[in-house]
């Protein structure tokens, strides 16, 4: 089936919300010595390894090359260099780290050749350091090498490559590398620019974009089976995939259509790809990382009162501001920030990492930890009633259902713990039925009204709960009350 492209923000039809109750905030700061500068660009599975880029003041470059070099921070230990090729110092940065936080990659600019830069791939492990990962071979004069992103096991490493002497659209080449093969292009035979992203979790599957024929370049992802295969973008404008789902099912980047505004899009095979935001609109975006399963992306949005905000993407919200989610549990410290970006997401969706300007105007890394929160879910009152009308004083009782979305299954919810309004009424009867008709199942409870203590006024309610795994649940609807005097 061809894929279908959408314009449109891709949220859940009924409002639902929840604050994140434990949410943490950590500032990364950088390593001693420089300007202080820092951005995280990776994080482990358990959010305890940051790896990214610093300004400890031992790099060195020239001309346009910025100053940083890659470092590893840690929960009980902090900042520390990857430390420098041979002994010296030049620039460079981590870009990707596996799920145990063992292996990170990146780039490092090694040496400077006739004026030019070049850019080295590397792999660090605590036992061997920094690992360059040699040459492509037939693409030996490709010598920046730009590395994107590692295998959750840290053993294939995917990026770009150019030849300094020329554009990315002249010379372009995403490449692969294992220990078993080292350095292979993706596409050798082609003289179409490529460039890989991103790669799914078992390496399988990698994200990038490809030159089409039209002279754009087209969000695609390559398998050993198959090769390059378009994710079928518009060709009226440029696409990249930049993120990726363990399963390599979801994919995540950027289209640049008509309105010449960058907009984030995700991409699946059964629905195409849709758009995150609205370009109509005037903003601007891009996703940046996707959770393992694919039901959150992360990435950052541009407005003109708002300036770049780093967001959170999930069906049943939509684009949320990260400083929003964070203020909604009590934690401020990201408000006073500005041109915030965020850059990658642990594979639960719990914890993102992204940069932006601290309040002493100073770029830096940060940590956000929503793992302790509660998940929102599809709270549908009185289903089939569009006005969902309630008299808080009836005797009668009070059917409402939790739906089923793409990141959350109704079907898992304890029963025992769910409760409803200021009230916190216990439901009398449940059932597992296809309330919205959408093919999964649905949880439909059904209460004393009286018990679930609504106020004449009310225009919302809330119901909480928690799975069989002990996952906390909140979902919130809009009411209009009736019979008041």
């Amino acid at each position: 089936m061809k894929p279908v492209f959408a314009i449109g923000v891709c949220i859940g039809v009924l409002t639902s919300a929840g604050a994140v109750q434990g949410a943490q905030f950590t500032r990364l700061g950088d390593l001693d010595g420089g300007a202080v500068s820092s951005s995280a660009n990776a994080v482990s599975a358990d959010g305890k390894v940051t790896v990214g880029a610093s300004d400890s003041g031992l790099s060195t470059g020239s001309g346009q090359y910025q100053l940083t070099e890659p470092f590893r921070w840690t929960l009980p230990g902090g900042m520390k260099s990857l430390g420098s090729i041979n002994g010296t110092a030049f620039t460079g940065y981590a870009s990707g780290v596996s799920t145990d936080g063992s292996v990170i990659v990146g780039s490092d600019l090694s040496r400077i050749e006739e004026g030019d830069g070049i850019f080295d791939a590397f792999r660090w492990t605590a036992a061997d350091g920094k690992q360059l990962l040699g040459p492509i071979p037939t693409l030996e004069q490709h010598t920046l090498q730009y590395v994107h992103d590692v295998s959750a096991d840290g053993q294939i490493i995917v990026g770009r490559a150019e030849d300094p002497f020329g554009s990315f659209l002249e010379s372009a080449k995403a490449f692969r590398w294992t220990e078993a093969t080292g350095m292979q292009s993706l596409d050798p035979s082609s003289f179409a620019a490529t460039a890989a992203y991103a790669i799914s979790s078992d390496g399988q599957v990698i994200a990038g974009t490809r030159q089409e024929a039209s002279l754009y370049f087209g969000a695609a992802i390559w398998t050993e089976k198959d090769g390059w295969k378009s994710l079928g973008l518009p060709q009226n404008g440029n696409s990249s995939a930049t993120a990726a789902s363990a399963d390599g099912k979801v994919i995540a980047g950027s289209y640049t259509g008509s309105s010449s505004l960058k907009t984030a899009f995700r991409w699946t095979p059964q629905g195409g790809a849709v758009l995150l935001t609205n370009p109509a609109s005037g903003e601007v975006s891009d996703a940046t990382a996707v959770s393992a399963d694919g039901s959150r992306v992360v990435g950052h949005l541009i407005t003109a009162n708002q300036g770049r905000q780093a967001f959170l993407w999930d069906q049943v919200n939509g684009v949320r501001r990260v400083a929003h989610i964070l203020a909604a549990a009590g934690v401020d410290d990201l408000a006073d920030w500005a041109w915030t970006s965020a850059t990658d997401i642990s594979p639960d969706g719990s914890i993102i990492v992204g940069q932006g300007l601290n309040p002493d105007g100073n770029l830096e890394g940060w940590i956000a930890d929503l793992s302790t929160g509660s998940t929102s879910v599809l709270l549908d009152i009185k289903p089939g009633d569009a006005k969902n009308s309630i008299d808080p004083d009836s005797r009668g009782k009070l059917k409402s259902a939790i739906l089923t979305s793409a990141g959350f299954d109704a079907s898992t919810i304890d029963v025992a713990g769910v409760e409803f309004g200021p009230g916190a009424a216990e439901p009398d009867w449940y059932r597992l039925d296809d309330v919205d008709e959408d093919g999964d199942w649905d949880l439909t409870l059904r209460f004393e009204t009286r018990a679930v203590s609504l106020a004449c006024g009310d225009s919302a309610a809330t119901m909480t709960g928690m799975t069989f795994d002990g996952m906390q649940i909140v979902g919130t609807d809009s009411i209009n009350t009736v019979g008041c005097r």
